[in-house]
Parts: structure tokens; sequence; C-alpha cells
């Protein structure tokens, strides 16, 4: 959940209110905050944010960020445990004075310095290499941060370091034959960082091939099929080679990877699968777009933008998920920079980028069990 006032605040939390009705009730007759949903994840979204509102100034510290959830205590009933971002200022996690629902923080060591993490369970801390520290004391807003840390002022962040994958100079292939019932082709690219130059020109390159998909996680980061009227789909499924094709690409703040996978049809020949698919592929990268075409997909992309900014649990997730690979802000400028993608911008984005001495061509065989 996400509310803009004050400061941009995102929270998830595990557990219920009891007293949800009530509060919800004060929050519209007294906080003057309203309430679009049945969730009370907004409704305890809302109350610490009123609070915080109430005893922060401009730029909150941490005695005001703590004090702020003491208040929450005194009015939310249940059980709960919560994970906040206050934009531009940091994380923080709590959990009800009854120590009900189980929350707990854990750190890892990185060269650019030391990274903390609030889960509901230790087990996924470990997943992602964190060493847990221990559990949020019940009614506890990490005073063991306050302790330690409190009175230390914020220093410079210290740059980051970066690492280049050697160029590639031609194409690579693998296959994995497993038991299975069904065949499967993946290609990959070189795909650009979010603040590459070319990411929103490849982003409306994949648009004029597969269709428009959005620039987050489930909008299609990890694949949508391809819409029926695409250069991909109309090569691959029309012609009957294969019963479905799905592109993907996600937003990174490292370069990472452009797929187009497709499940492959009984019968059909590899070599002709990889045909159609390269050709539509190197029409792209040999001719611009047509103007119909271009505008086609950048609909599309714009469409998508705005149903990813339907409701306040979308924009959080937007404004979350930009703030970890960028900075959120850019959410608002992407519009722009697809308006302003040219014809001339997408050829020469295919052409070098979706090169054959660029990608990667993956084949799963299925092999009878034994």
């Amino acid at each position: 959940m996400y509310v803009n006032s004050p400061f941009g605040i995102c929270l998830a939390h595990n557990g219920n209110l009891i007293n949800e009705s009530e509060l919800n009730e004060d929050l519209f007759r007294t906080d003057r905050r309203h309430i679009n949903t049945s969730s009370d994840s907004e409704v305890l979204l809302n109350v610490f944010a009123h609070e915080l509102q109430s005893v922060a100034g401009m730029r909150p510290d941490h005695r005001e960020i703590f004090q702020a959830i003491e208040r929450v205590h005194e009015r939310a009933n249940g059980a709960y445990a919560v994970v906040a971002m206050i934009i531009g200022y940091g994380i923080v996690g709590f959990r009800d004075p009854n120590g009900i629902r189980p929350v707990c923080y854990g750190k890892r060591e990185r060269q650019g310095g030391t990274e903390y993490m609030i889960a509901s369970e230790s087990v996924a801390l470990s997943v992602l290499g964190f060493e847990m520290i221990r559990d949020i004391d019940p009614g506890e807003a990490l005073r063991g941060v306050e302790e330690h840390f409190g009175s230390i002022e914020p220093g410079e962040r210290p740059p980051g370091v970066h690492t280049r994958e050697p160029e590639q100079e031609g194409e690579r292939r693998v296959v994995v034959e497993r038991p299975g019932t069904t065949r499967y082709l993946d290609v990959a690219f070189h795909a650009p960082a979010f603040a590459d130059e070319d990411f929103v020109p490849l982003l409306v390159a994949d648009a004029v091939l597969s269709g428009g998909k959005g620039v987050n996680l489930w909008a299609g980061g990890f694949g949508r099929n391809a819409r029926t009227t695409s250069p991909l789909y109309q090569a691959l499924v029309e012609s009957e080679l294969v019963a479905g094709v799905s592109s993907a690409l996600l937003p990174t703040e490292q370069p990472y990877l452009y797929g187009i996978s497709a499940t492959v049809r009984d019968g059909v020949a590899e070599a002709a699968v990889e045909e159609a698919l390269f050709a539509a592929v190197d029409a792209l990268s040999s001719a611009k777009p047509a103007d119909h075409a271009l505008r086609k997909a950048k609909n599309q992309l714009l469409a998508q933008l705005a149903f990813d900014d339907e409701g306040v649990t979308r924009i959080a997730h937007q404004l979350g998920y930009f703030s970890t690979i960028a900075e959120w802000g850019l959410v608002s400028e992407i519009e722009g920079q697809i308006e302003a993608v040219t014809a001339e911008q997408v050829r020469d984005v295919v052409g070098r980028r979706l090169a054959p001495n660029q990608r990667t061509v993956g084949w799963f065989r299925p092999q009878a069990q034994a």
C-alpha cells in the first residue's frame, strides 16, 4: 500500500486489526483521510501516516518516526507485523505490543556497505543471503538501531563497484535434454540497464515485435504472450510452428537479458522455428517500422503504463520497484521517453542489440521417461 502524504510511504503488513472499523471512522471524521479499499493494511498505513505528519517537521528524524509508531500502537488493536518504506529516508519495521505476528531483521555485507532486510520469516533472509540479527521485540520499533546508530550523522553514499561482462563475439547455443513432453525454445540477448539510453528504444522495439507490456515485474518482466497482431505471433503462431510465443524485457539496475520464448508444436522442425523467429527480428533491423506500427506499439505501452498507475497498490509497486533499480521519480518520465523514440532508433537498437552474434539459443528437448 502507498500514500503520498506525508513524504511518500509504502507499507506492507501481516496480520489483522480488530478495531479496523473504528479506525476507519476516526480516519475519515478526525484525521480527514479517505480509505479507498477494504484492506486493513490501508487503514494501518494511514494511521501511521497521520501520526507521522502530526509529530514530524519537514524532514523527520528517527526519533519522530519512532514516536509516530508508538502512537500507532496506542490506536491499533490486533496482531500485526509491519515493514514500511519512507521514501528518501529508509525502512522501519515494527510489530504489535503483544508480539502475536513474527518479524525479524538481518544484514549482509556488500562492497557498497551493509544492507539490512526486514521479513516476517527468517527463511526469507537466508534465501537472499542475509544473516539474521534477531527478532523484533513486541512493541519495538527497532530500538536497537536507535541505540547503536541513532547518534551517527548520515554520510556520503560510497561509490558503487561496477563490472562489465566481456563482449559476446558470436552466437552461443545450449541444449538441455530431460524427461518431458514438450519442446521449448528460448533465445536471449544482452539487454541494457534501465538507465542506459538504449533501454526505452528497445522497449518500443519489443512492443513492435511482440506487443506492449509495461515496465515492471507484473506487467511483463517475466514474459507475456505476444499480441495476436504482432509480427512474432503472425510468424510463429499463425503459421502453426509454435503453440505460443512470448517476450520479456525487465528494467534493471544492471544490464540483464531480453528474451523470446516459444512452445514448439509436435512434429515441427527446429530449424523452421528458428528461421521464422529470426526473420521477424532481422526484418526490424533492416527496415524502419511503419509509422502505424510504431504508433500502435507506443499506444500499447502507454496504455499499460496507465493501467500500472491505477490504485494505490499498483502505484506502490511501481514506486517501490523503481526505488530499487534507479530513482522512484523516473517513473513519471517514461511516457515522454517512449513518445520521443523514433523509427530510426528502433531499427538501430535492434540491429545492434538483437544481432545474430549477440544471441544465445537454448533448446529443451524432452526425453521419454525411462
